[in-house]
């Protein structure tokens, strides 16, 4: 084979035997026609999948739960627990599958929460939960109501909330509002509609206690009335003088007088009406709940104003700009008709409006992607070769969007960045293909045979890469676990797009060369300096140009003052200058490449610089892993996110009456007033005893400080507002389980020691710098008036616990007779015996109850009032009690640190014998999918190497390749450090990532290593000429990888740890592979080769 390495004209590709891959290369490098049609059919199923696709800002995860809520009246939380949690626990706790249990045991009540993995089958878990419960009923107290079993599900934020103003009536605000709800409710994707604030009309019958007692009446009686006068009864059809009739018994109310003239009874000879015993009042219900917002945020007067707040919600898996767009058509429609025209809505939170402009972000992103690869590969193959390859990233992300699209997967953020990391990656394998036949080109064969032989060559090599690429990936997209669930869409759309790109590049490419390539080596633009001086300009001048839109700002114009922008056009334009000017047609005759031969022969021809070369790097390796173990490099789960919106959460003490916690709302709204980057705020008071506020701010670009600092600063200013317990809530990356940055739980029996040792953990944060909100879930419970009654009295009147019960019930809360409908508009009728509800202990007094013979009894003859303070609610988890203490923290990077400093403190505290702590879901969650990223990692590099191995036909050149891991490895943690990043989830699929994209150059190098030995090129020239040969491929593949997520990278601050994870990996492992792949290839050749001698030696001493 040695002599045809002598003979130019000889070209070993021609003769090589086709594969299955070159022969299917062939097929469309034969018939062109048949690869348009195939362009076509992708480009359009592509682009209909993408229409069809929900749009969302990320996956959607919730959790799906099981609530099952218990009715004993009267029992107090410790009879709860005992006689109804206590028992329904240990039932259902037999089903397999569920994740958590948790429980509340409350005053009345139980409420027990069960959570499952994500795609668990509801239904099926729903009817074994139900089995149970049956199995244990015979244990519960024969008057505990039957048990109520939900289904639900965590996550279901909000698509927008929306505002009506603009008129003083608040009852219009509200019915106005209740109608809007019921024509939102239509939109098939709309999961629930909620309504806060205005007036709700109620009609008020309020009868004197004494008159009852006087015509000795029962309230019942009075509702009972209300009732059967309130209806319309049909009598049927009938026939009157040749006529057909509908007949109808007409009770219905017209007006509130017609309930004044019901009769209730007759008393002697006249009618009792009721009107002669109470008063029928056309008022409003109680508030429970109130709306406000901001209004002439930007002048000299800003106030509130009162408001209606409508918040919509969205199905699973919904479009929520589809929704977003429905609903302002029905607010547009609805003007006149649904509400009045006078009355003004508002959008003041649009989940809708952020995520198509999130998209946009990233769709600008993944464009200034496309341009730098571009112009990558202009730079280093040409700009006819560069356009062929490039045709290959839109028809491969159609391509992989027909798959998202059958596997469920919707338009995110994670998907399109995940499009974008497979961006540079897409064209690897069409700049490999591409150099090859260029390659073959320059040696005098036609285009279309060129495009055949190329193919033919590399094909194995390249799928060979695009395989280990996707094995690294592949352990990622069934990683268990809810964050394994949730981040499963970065690996599945990088399979989806490598997939695509390797069918693409091994039969779009090569067909497009051998069409648009003819004339490559045939042009010749000697004879046409001024044709030939003017494409050179205009190529620069391109060049220039992309590189200022590929680094633009969305504020600027082409030029602009961007730095980054400018620096990046600089080295561009210079690039593409210096190969336009003083560039050789044969990248083999570049000074630079040919100095890197000279200098790498060197190396490898010497055994004392190998060793040094590698003593080097593997002192780089050691200390790159320092930096995470020693704490410079921080680990965290996210960082910190620069968000459009913050949140202010008050809750007040239990029993706390709405306008305390409203007065409290206004004094925090006054603050909010004096911060120049708030755009609106929306309060909503959802309780007596709780409220939130939702502050939007600006835009980014158009303050100076992000919402870290602002809802810092608010922290801050409202720390000193006494009365309530108030927390400053912001965005957070990840999914919601609604805790705080760092909980633990506290297990144990005794109440008064979990409170004890909740109280001292709550001060172990406090102390910790860093931390803010520290607290725990021990609060008072809700004084309670408990009704003391004598039940020997009681029995001889011909009362029991029951009657009395239903009787003071009635009197707290009113009795519902009927309902009034007027203008379509359905009013409750609710009966009472005082106008207000009771307001003093002495009110009780005035409730009478009636024994035998209806006899009425008054309240203090067979009761007495007493005054406690009620017990708290007790908490479960996994059927233990616990108390939960934790503390959110001001920067996400610090969080471990902080982590490990309470952790440290609780192993100095002395917990009581019988006590012992633990971490809710969200910990264990994260906790699983850190080890199971190093199970992900280890897995790759298995499967990377067994795809090697079969490759290459050795087990020992696919450990030379895999050398190129912890090349990366040393590039990931010194480049996180450099730019102040962090090892997070994201980083860590950055990592495992590498795995499979950094031994892609190794490939491409020990392929054509082995190829070169094989024609009987000596294994040191053979490892020269590959270094030189695949140098180009090599760096054109990694820079167009790197320049592929570099915009969104220093863009996306979710995305930038693993953006800059993969490129400082990549762009370390590609330099260094350049020269370690090389020198350990000939070290284990070199060994081999020893070991095969000295075997062959001892044969023949034998001999």
């Amino acid at each position: 084979m040695k002599d045809q390495k002598d003979h130019p004209s000889y070209i070993p590709e021609l003769h090589d035997e086709k594969n299955i891959l070159g022969k299917w290369a062939c097929l469309f490098i034969e018939r062109p026609r048949i690869m348009l049609l195939l362009i076509i059919l992708i480009m359009y199923l592509g682009w209909l999948s993408f229409s069809q696709m929900a749009k969302e800002i990320n996956p959607e995860i919730r959790l799906p739960y099981i609530n099952i809520t218990t009715t004993y009246t009267g029992a107090s939380p410790e009879e709860i627990e005992t006689l109804v949690t206590d028992e329904l626990e240990s039932k259902i706790s037999e089903i397999e599958g569920i994740k958590s249990l948790k429980s509340v045991s409350a005053l009345g009540y139980s409420s027990i929460d069960l959570s499952f993995d994500v795609g668990a089958d509801m239904e099926k878990m729903k009817n074994e939960v139900k089995d149970k419960i049956s199995e244990a009923k015979s244990n519960l107290p024969d008057d505990a109501d039957d048990s109520y079993v939900s289904e639900m599900e965590t996550g279901n934020k909000y698509v927008l909330i929306l505002n009506l103003t603009g008129i003083d009536d608040y009852v219009e605000l509200k019915n106005s509002a209740d109608r809007i709800k019921d024509e939102i409710k239509k939109i098939k994707d709309v999961s629930d509609v909620e309504v806060y604030g205005g007036l709700e009309r109620e009609i008020k019958v309020i009868v004197d206690p004494h008159k009852l007692a006087a015509y000795n009446m029962k309230i019942d009686e009075i509702g009972n009335a209300l009732k059967t006068s309130n209806t319309t009864i049909p009598g049927g059809n009938i026939y009157l003088d040749n006529k057909k009739y509908n007949v109808r018994t007409i009770g219905k109310f017209n007006c509130v007088e017609d309930m004044e003239n019901v009769v209730v009874s007759y008393m002697g000879s006249g009618p009792l009406y009721i009107k002669d015993i109470g008063l029928v009042i056309d008022g409003y219900k109680e508030i429970e709940s109130d709306a406000r917002m901001s209004v002439g945020i930007g002048t000299d007067h800003p106030t509130v104003k009162k408001s209606v707040t409508i918040v919509v919600k969205r199905k699973k898996g919904s479009d929520a700009v589809k929704i977003g767009q429905e609903v302002r058509s029905i607010l547009k429609d609805g003007k006149g008709s649904i509400y009045p025209k006078n009355m003004e809505t508002h959008i003041t939170m649009d989940l809708a409006e952020m995520i198509e402009r999130n998209l946009g972000d990233v769709f600008d992103n993944a464009k200034s992607g496309l341009f730098l690869v571009i112009i990558v590969l202009y730079i280093f193959i040409g700009l006819s070769e560069s356009l062929v390859v490039s045709v290959v990233i839109p028809l491969a992300l159609l391509a992989s969007t027909i798959v998202l699209k059958n596997l469920g997967a919707s338009i995110n953020n994670m998907v399109l960045f995940s499009m974008i990391l497979a961006v540079g990656m897409l064209v690897d394998n069409g700049i490999v293909v591409m150099e090859n036949i260029d390659r073959l080109k320059m040696k005098g064969v036609s285009p279309k045979d060129a495009a055949k032989a190329a193919t033919n060559q590399v094909a194995p090599a390249i799928l060979s890469a695009t395989l280990t690429t996707l094995a690294a990936f592949l352990p990622m997209a069934i990683t268990p676990g809810l964050y394994g669930y949730w981040l499963k869409w970065i690996p599945i759309t990088v399979i989806s797009a490598l997939a695509s790109s390797f069918f693409i590049a091994t039969t779009v490419t090569p067909a497009l060369s051998s069409i648009f390539l003819k004339e490559h080596i045939k042009k010749d633009r000697k004879n046409k300096p001024i044709i030939d001086m003017a494409i050179k300009v205009i190529s620069i001048i391109s060049v220039f140009v992309l590189s200022m839109l590929a680094f633009k700002d969305k504020q600027e114009g082409i030029i602009n003052m961007n730095t980054l922008a400018w620096t990046f056009a600089i080295i561009f334009t210079g690039a593409i200058s210096y190969k336009l000017i003083r560039g050789k047609e044969n990248p083999l005759d570049n000074p630079f490449i040919k100095r890197y031969g000279n200098i790498l022969h060197s190396i490898i021809i010497s055994k004392r610089k190998k060793f040094l070369v590698l003593g080097v790097v593997l002192v780089l390796l050691v200390g790159s892993i320092m930096l995470p173990i020693s704490g410079i490099l921080k680990i965290t789960v996210f960082g910190d996110m620069d968000a459009e919106e913050f949140n202010v959460n008050i809750k007040t003490p239990v029993g706390s009456e709405l306008e305390n916690t409203s007065n409290i709302a206004s004094q925090i709204e006054k603050k909010l007033f004096d911060y120049p980057e708030m755009e609106s705020f929306t309060t909503r008071i959802t309780s007596p005893e709780n409220a939130r506020i939702e502050v939007k701010l600006v835009e980014k670009e158009k303050r100076k400080r992000t919402s870290m600092e602002i809802a810092d600063d608010c922290r801050k200013r409202i720390k000193g507002i006494p009365g309530a317990e108030i927390t400053v809530g912001e965005f957070k990356e990840g999914i919601d389980f609604g805790n705080k940055d760092i909980e633990i739980m506290i297990y144990g029996k005794n109440f008064d020691t979990l409170k004890a040792i909740s109280g001292d953990f709550t001060q172990m944060l406090k102390d910790i710098d860093g931390t803010f909100d520290a607290g725990h879930n021990f609060e008072n419970g809700l004084n309670e008036i408990q009704i003391i009654i004598n039940k020997e009295k009681a029995a001889l009147l011909g009362l029991d616990n029951r009657s009395i019960s239903m009787g003071i019930r009635n009197a707290v809360h009113g009795l519902k007779a009927t309902t009034f409908k007027i203008d379509q508009d359905e009013i409750d009728v609710m009966i009472r015996t005082t106008k207000e509800k009771l307001k003093h202990k002495e009110d009780f007094n005035n409730i009478y109850f009636y024994g035998m013979n209806n006899q009425p009894i008054p309240f203090s003859y067979v009761a007495t009032v007493k005054e406690e303070e009620g017990c708290s609610t007790i908490f479960h988890h996994s059927e233990k009690r616990y108390a939960k203490v934790g503390a959110n923290v001001k920067n996400q990077e610090e969080k471990m640190a902080i982590q490990e400093k309470f952790m440290k403190k609780i192993n100095e505290y002395n917990i009581p014998r019988g006590y012992s702590i633990g971490f809710d879901r969200e910990q264990e969650e994260v906790n699983d999918y850190f080890v199971n990223m190093g199970k992900n990692m280890l897995m790759a590099m298995i499967l990377v190497y067994l795809v090697l191995s079969i490759q290459f036909n050795s087990l020992s050149q696919p450990f030379v390749i895999l050398f190129s891991v912890p090349l990366a490895v040393i590039g990931v943690f010194i480049g996180l450090t450099l730019v102040g990043s962090y090892v997070g989830l994201t980083s860590l699929i950055g990592m495992v990532s590498l795995v499979g994209i950094a031994v892609n150059d190794a490939i491409v190098l020990v392929d054509y290593i082995n190829y070169l030995r094989k024609n009987g090129y000596e294994m040191n020239e053979a490892i020269k000429e590959t270094a030189m040969t695949r140098f180009i491929p090599v760096m054109s593949t990694t820079i167009t990888t790197v320049g592929g997520i570099l915009p969104l990278t220093l863009k996306n601050e979710f995305y930038a740890p693993m953006g800059y994870a993969i490129i400082f990996g990549l762009s370390f492992a590609t330099i260094l592979t350049l020269v370690i792949v090389p020198i350990l290839y000939s070290l284990v050749e070199s060994l081999k080769e020893y070991f095969k001698n000295r075997k062959l030696r001892k044969k023949i001493i034998n001999v």
